[in-house]
């Protein structure tokens, strides 16, 4: 299944180029059809964003940008094989998760705290 498509990338803020270069097939889908990963060139970004979604069973535009994003500012530039950079990408979306699940444990303690001291207040007023 394909989440994003070159026309996705096409309003991107970050620009690629479009060429199609000897060993590049924009058409192979699964596992990369090279070893490296050429984060200027727009195929292979739609192709690697897409087997990272498919990977990581991500299904959304939101979340095949923000592999972009990832790809684009947080994967060293001088990583380039695209195993290690999905390796990176594994760990980066790892503490993602358990910092967005932290959140959300934090926020709902609070308003478990909040409510608890509201309902305390209630039977102080009866």
């Amino acid at each position: 299944m394909e989440v994003i498509k070159k026309s996705d990338l096409l309003k991107s803020t970050y620009e690629y180029k479009w060429t199609i270069e000897d060993g590049d097939n924009p058409k192979i889908t699964g596992k990369p059809d090279k070893d490296r990963l050429d984060r200027s060139e727009g195929y292979e970004m739609v192709d690697f964003i897409n087997y990272i979604c498919k990977t990581f069973n991500l299904t959304t535009k939101k979340e095949a940008f923000e592999i972009e994003e990832l790809l684009q500012n947080k994967v060293p530039s001088n990583m380039v094989m695209k195993d290690e950079i999905e390796e990176k990408l594994s760990s980066l979306l790892f503490v993602k998760e358990r910092v967005k699940n932290f959140v959300k444990d934090k926020q709902k303690s609070l308003y478990e705290s909040i409510n608890e001291r509201f309902q305390e207040g209630d039977k102080k007023d009866e």
